[in-house]
């Protein structure tokens, strides 16, 4: 989890260059912050305009949470399988999450 004092919020002239299909998670905005997966350079998904990049970044977070609970198929009772390869288990994200 980044922290507020870690994030670099400044003015960048830097251009923002990607290869066809390429995906990113960014976070932009200067009195209010969005988050954003992007694809290429289109926003994909994005959180709501937050007061910190760092709020910004959570707020993204539950929103993909949300995008993975929906479209995401089950596999059996407890395991997901995640497009392009790989499966989490259900029940261990979910018995981690009580906990914290």
């Amino acid at each position: 989890m980044l922290s507020a004092s870690s994030t670099f919020t400044a003015n960048s002239s830097t251009p923002l260059t990607t290869s066809p299909g390429e995906i990113a998670v960014v976070v932009f905005g200067q009195d209010k912050y969005i988050a954003a997966v992007m694809v290429d350079l289109t926003p994909a998904i994005e959180s709501i305009e937050c007061a910190t990049p760092e709020l910004a970044m959570r707020k993204l977070f539950t929103t993909v949470c949300e995008v993975l609970a929906l479209h995401i198929p089950k596999l059996g009772v407890h395991q997901r399988a995640v497009h392009g390869g790989g499966c989490f288990d259900d029940d261990l994200i979910v018995e981690s999450l009580k906990k914290n």
